[in-house]
């Protein structure tokens, strides 16, 4: 909190500084001193430098520097600083640290109070409008300073030089006191006067401008405009309500950007590219904003009946705007997923990337798309295909996987309302990317017939601190539909099924940690070792300690409730109304079973526990697993996801794979042996993995040393354990009716969430084995 503090404070102390150094350059323009003004770039009139940007600048970096000498800058004359050698700064008023006492009086910036030093970057326009100030329109020139906490402008600082108060300047203009904006995101705005409301749309935008872009842009905004020029200054006339739209040039920089980004954010409206994306403001990478610009105002929705969103949609299929792609390699026509084809900083990916990435060259892959189309977006992941034209070394295709929590509305939900669970989310993340960059999946999947999504690439960024602010990118091998791949999320047949439990009897016994028959070793220890350190310690996202605190209390009222929604529904012996409080009885018990630790994670592995533990994949619901024909008595499987993979016991995948994953034609009638004649199926495979993995060296040796009912005891154990989850959080809203509406939906629902009949298998279940446990 301090460093957020202390640091905006100095800014705006710098700002008023630099402020008063332009004011001195322009009284000498008014005594008649030549500016001597030069453009940076011959044919374009928006690249004038003059000595007040270099001194401004000099006056804003010099302290700086000095006074957090890590501190990352990025400035607009970075690259003209050696041309003040012989100027020395003036003599200025001591700065005030308590220059943003009022605003952020109190807990104001609680939600920053863990920013470090080396987690921020700050960005310096010292003259904002450099073409106005040598063409005399002064009222239009700022100086800008911005604050990026990891990419994200989270404070700005806007002083106009040539304004007493905010839309007041002077004559002579050298003459003006200065005046300050300042805000900090989340917190709110200082220096602005009373904001207007227009009762009309307005946008802000450049005079005479000619570019096809920005007027297919301006047509679909449909508005009246204000011409005004600089940056800073558009998104003043937003600030101010003069305007509730601002479009910036093609050639603005993220020096334009950070401050009137965070101070536009801090007053509740938005501002992103023209394809709706945040606009990434890091020390490294480019520093255009080669994809446009839109700011909008907290009352733009009320104006003009469409959200920021929902205008960056539009936006983004006008083909002069989405032909802003091709620089990237971007080729095809159809819209793409632009929020998603970007690497976890925020910048697009290029063709030249994945051709480095793939091939270790540049100039494999031509052309490349993320159609919107094959995109799709999980409340915890977002993901899309990316499809690959290429001298024919390059795969066709790869699947990506996108997790920026910060982007995601749900993680940020999460983070203000359920902090615990988002740690446990972004340690989720953790794990999978951990598995995925092992030894460990090529060698299974080389072994055992099944296929992991295998990782082309592994990025993350944890911000333990911070947990909102991790970052996790996953580039892997695409099971595509064109080779054959589908997935099946309204459940899977038998066929369908006995693929999936021989593909987990064959991963549990790849990654055996239990007992093994005399003299059978494990060729693969080291590399299982090594991956143990990076993996859950328990396995799956439901034991006691990865759960709120309140579950079990809650599991009594819970079950009542479920009750009242499903009665009639479920079968009569069922609706026992004494089945949440027999489960939380016996729910501790049933944890430590299941998973060796006890409801605080503590371990507490009894002998049946450490006999039979193995690496779980932990979360096999049927949306993560896909299948290929090829003419055999059960298809291809190919597994995807391992956010919860980790130590525990076969039952528990096996339990969660047949609730979340069969069809009810496979579950059906209750009274049939469904569940145990699966559970015969996977235990069958599972000997006979033992014996291919050299955990037994026989199948006779394989089931002495882990027998029939012993497995089924495990599975019925972790039925009754998932059943505590279930119960409490999958099940405290849901409906008949809601089952029956997603019935023949696509999304990625657990079974026994999307279809009626499983959600009664499972309830019979429940009362059947916490019957037989009582007894």
């Amino acid at each position: 909190m301090a460093i957020v503090k202390d640091l905006l404070a100095l800014c705006v102390g710098l700002s008023q500084r630099a402020a008063s150094v332009i004011r001195d350059v322009q009284k000498e323009r008014e005594a008649g001193v030549d500016l001597k003004a030069e453009l940076k770039d011959a044919s374009d009139p928006r690249t004038y430098l003059t000595c007040a940007d270099q001194r401004a600048q000099k006056v804003i970096v010099d302290v700086l520097k000095a006074t957090y000498p890590t501190l990352k800058l990025v400035g607009e004359e970075d690259d003209d600083e050696g041309a003040l050698q012989d100027w020395k700064a003036p003599d200025f008023a001591p700065l005030n640290p308590k220059a943003c006492d009022e605003l952020l009086s109190g807990d104001a910036l609680q939600q920053y109070e863990s920013v470090t030093l080396d987690e921020i970057t700050v960005f310096v326009d010292p003259v904002d409008g450099t073409r106005e100030f040598v063409q005399g329109r002064l009222d239009a020139c700022q100086v800008l300073i911005g604050i990026a906490l990891s990419g994200r402008p989270i404070a700005g600082v806007i002083t106009l030089p040539f304004h007493n108060t905010v839309g007041t300047t002077p004559t002579p203009y050298s003459s003006a006191k200065g005046c300050t904006i300042f805000g900090v995101v989340g917190v709110g705005v200082s220096g602005l006067p009373e904001r207007r409301n227009n009762d009309k749309l307005v946008v802000a935008t450049s005079a005479g401008c000619t570019n096809k872009t920005l007027a297919a842009v301006r047509e679909v905004i449909n508005a009246e405009e204000l011409h005004v020029g600089a940056c800073g200054n558009k998104a003043l006339r937003v600030l101010l309500g003069e305007t509730d739209v601002a479009l910036f040039n093609l050639a603005s920089s993220l020096w334009d950007t950070c401050a009137t980004q965070a101070v536009v954010t801090a007053q509740g409206g938005k501002v992103t590219t023209l394809h709706g994306n945040a606009i990434e403001h890091l020390e490294t990478g480019t520093r255009a904003n080669r994809f446009g610009v839109i700011v909008t105002s907290s009352r733009y929705t009320q104006l003009s009946g469409m959200t920021h969103e929902q205008l960056c949609s539009k936006l983004k299929n006008l083909p002069p705007v989405a032909s802003l792609l091709h620089v990237l390699g971007v080729s095809q026509t159809e819209e793409q997923a632009v929020d998603i084809m970007r690497d976890i900083t925020g910048h697009y990916y290029t063709a030249d990337d994945f051709s480095e990435m793939l091939c270790g060259k540049k100039g494999v892959v031509t052309s490349y798309s993320a159609r919107e189309e094959e995109a799709v977006r999980y409340k915890q992941s977002y993901a899309c295909r990316i499809r690959f034209e290429s001298d024919g070394t390059a795969p066709a295709s790869v699947f990506y996987k996108r997790v920026v929590l910060r982007d995601m509305p749900y993680a940020v939900n999460k983070a203000q309302k359920f902090p615990f669970k988002l740690v446990r989310d972004v340690a989720s993340c953790k794990v999978e990317a951990n598995f995925l960059a092992s030894e460990c999946p090529v060698l299974y999947s080389k072994t055992s017939g099944a296929s992991i999504a295998l990782a082309k690439k592994v990025d993350q960024r944890l911000c333990d601190h911070r947990p909102i602010d991790s970052m996790f990118g996953l580039i892997l091998q695409d099971f595509c539909k064109e080779d054959g791949w589908g997935q099946f999320p309204k459940g899977h047949d038998l066929r369908q099924l006995t693929s999936q439990l021989k593909s987990l009897a064959y991963f549990h016994a790849f990654f055996w940690l239990g007992e093994r028959h005399d003299g059978c070793g494990d060729e693969h220890h080291d590399v299982k070792a090594k991956l143990l350190e990076k993996v859950w310690k328990t396995g799956t996202y439901w034991d006691m300690a990865k759960q709120p605190k309140t579950q079990l209390e809650n599991l009594k009222g819970a079950w009542e409730k479920i009750l009242e929604r499903f009665e009639g529904v479920f079968r009569k012996e069922d609706m026992d109304a004494s089945l949440g409080t027999r489960l939380a009885a016996v729910a501790e018990a049933i944890n430590t079973l299941t998973h060796g630790v006890d409801k605080e994670g503590n371990p507490d592995a009894g002998e049946n526990f450490t006999k039979y533990k193995t690496v779980i994949h932990g979360d096999t619901k049927a949306a993560n697993f896909l299948f290929k024909e090829t003419g055999e008595d059960i298809p291809a499987i190919g597994v995807i996801d391992f956010q919860w993979t980790g130590v525990g016991l076969p039952g528990t995948d096996v339990a969660y794979c047949i609730a979340a994953s069969a069809s009810p034609d496979v579950l059906f009638p209750l009274d049939g042996p469904s569940d145990r004649r699966l559970a015969e199926i996977y235990h069958g495979y599972l000997m006979e993995a033992f014996v291919k993995y050299n955990v037994a060296p026989a199948i006779t040796d394989a089931e002495k040393l882990f027998p029939l009912i012993t497995f089924m005891s495990q599975y019925q154990t972790a039925l009754l354990d998932l059943g505590r989850t279930v119960v409490c959080d999958h099940w405290s809203t849901m409906t008949p009716e809601i089952l029956r509406s997603r019935e023949d939906s696509s999304t990625a629902f657990n079974a026994y969430n999307k279809n009626l009949k499983v959600a009664v298998w499972l309830a019979s279940r429940l009362n059947i084995y916490l019957n037989e446990w009582k007894n």
